[in-house]
């Protein structure tokens, strides 16, 4: 499968706002309670800047998710193939 980044930046971006959502809580709160800056967290979920591992740890921690369950619903998306 050939991943195409601006592709998977976009899609990463629109799982961490599904599970922001379904936490039910804002952006602004997301970035308050894991210490990330509120704009990074917008680049983020917009899919401007790609985190790195410990971001989604931080992410995923903050949100209640494990950072295994944000990979397989990107994976989803993507339509991953073995």
């Amino acid at each position: 499968m050939k991943l195409n980044k601006d592709k998977s930046a976009k899609i990463l971006g629109e799982v961490i706002v599904h599970f922001r959502k379904e936490a039910g809580i804002s952006q602004e709160q997301l970035s308050l309670d894991s210490g990330l800056a509120r704009s990074f967290v917008s680049e983020i979920e917009r899919g401007i800047k790609f985190p790195t591992v410990h971001t989604l740890m931080v992410i995923g921690a903050t949100l209640g998710v494990r950072p295994s369950a944000i990979m397989s619903e990107i994976e989803t998306r993507l339509k991953w193939k073995d």
